[in-house]
């Protein structure tokens, strides 16, 4: 009854959360000063300028950010936009002669979200991707807001066919100016790696502490360790009339993870695999003479399998798992009828599992439920169910 209990948890849960799945708890600050928490749409925001999504209470209808009322929002010490009246050339990189730069600017006014990559005293650094393309800004000592000068254009005499490619790249110069530091700006390049790491030096430089906000999710690899507590039941057929229950029994198992989670939408997707050590041993008797069957099960298993993690924080997460298990039957596993020289080995076919559980830090909680498999598949009128839930406990050591 509880692993029906369980697995009914695992298939609903998703259901429940699903409208949840890509929310975050968050702020926002409008013009007039007015601070409200909410839960943002997390959808990769730190990475595209497309419309930002939020809800303030968890039943409410969706909203667009509204750039003309909403001065910042973000996710405290991991995320902040703040709205800024801005210009950027969003001409055509594709020119027929140099003379084109000169007058080829087609530049666009507009508040704009940008998202703060560098916050401090110093000097900060902002990003907004528009139409295909990067723009990366600065301020210095709490001053304006101001781009940085990059752009790359192609000479073409006729369609696909490049002669010659120019760079503007002002953005070195600017640098070299106005946040002058020990980093030569000629071998700079424009990008959010690049930038992030000179505004780090100048600011230490200068003596101050850089906040470093809004940094792509990088991806993740954990190796864990873990022990599981085991519920297996078995029964055997003995011709075409008789069967052999032999009940619940509970084991105990342990084995060793490997986690790889993708770097977008905070880890949230990944893939593992695990090895792990799990041995049934159960008797069945009808006190009778030459009845006793006995059931030795040995194997190590080889899962792999996908990860989705619900990111509540940080440290704490709700996951979901499914896997294919591959697995190794040892020699002494085996099963006898009547007396033990009359004993036969067992095999099993591949089988997969789902379950889900919660994280928090470096340990994690964890229940299984495995697909039913017939261990005895080889031997004539002697088909088996072998049937296990799992509770697992695992400690993550990087």
């Amino acid at each position: 009854m509880l692993r029906r209990i369980i697995l009914f948890l695992l298939i609903i849960s998703p259901i429940h959360l699903f409208s949840q799945l890509n929310y975050v708890r968050g702020y926002i600050i409008y013009n007039d000063g007015t601070r409200d928490s909410c839960l943002l749409l997390n959808s990769g925001i730190e990475n595209k300028g497309e419309d930002y999504v939020f809800k303030l209470l968890e039943n409410d209808d969706p909203q667009v950010m509204d750039v003309g009322k909403i001065k910042e929002f973000g996710v405290e010490g991991t995320i902040k936009f703040i709205s800024e009246f801005i210009a950027v050339d969003v001409s055509n990189n594709q020119i027929k002669v140099i003379g084109d730069t000169l007058d080829h600017a087609n530049i666009e006014y507009g508040n704009a979200f940008l998202l703060q990559l560098i916050d401090s005293k110093e000097a900060s650094l902002y990003y907004f991707y528009y139409k295909g393309k990067e723009y990366f800004f600065y301020s210095v000592d709490d001053s304006g807001i101001h781009l940085l000068v990059y752009k790359k254009y192609f000479v073409n005499v006729a369609t696909r066919i490049v002669t010659d490619i120019l760079i503007d790249d002002r953005y070195k110069e600017q640098l070299a100016t106005y946040l002058p530091c020990s980093v030569n700006t000629k071998l700079l390049s424009y990008s959010r790696k690049s930038l992030i790491k000179y505004f780090e030096i100048y600011i230490k430089e200068k003596g101050g502490y850089a906040s470093v906000t809004g940094v792509s999710t990088k991806a993740k690899l954990n190796f864990k360790i873990a022990g599981t507590l085991n519920q297996s039941s078995f029964y055997i057929k003995d011709g075409d009339m008789l069967g052999y229950d032999f009940g619940k029994k509970n084991t105990f198992s342990y084995g060793a993870e490997l986690e790889f989670l993708l770097p977008f939408n905070r880890n949230a997707f990944g893939f593992f695999t695990e090895l792990n050590y799990l041995k049934y041993f159960s008797t069945y008797s009808d006190n009778t003479p030459n009845s006793e069957t006995v059931i030795t099960y040995s194997f190590i298993e080889f899962p792999i399998g996908i990860v989705y993690n619900f990111n509540f924080s940080e440290k704490l997460k709700f996951f979901f798992k499914g896997a294919f298990v591959a697995n190794l039957i040892l020699d002494e596993s085996s099963v006898s009828f009547y007396r033990p020289s009359n004993s036969y080995d067992v095999h099993s076919s591949g089988y997969v599992f789902i379950g889900g559980g919660i994280s928090y830090s470096v340990f994690s909680a964890e229940a299984r439920i495995y697909s039913r498999r017939d261990i005895t598949q080889d031997l004539y009128l002697r088909g088996s169910v072998y049937e296990q839930f799992s509770i697992r406990i695992a400690y993550r050591i990087f």
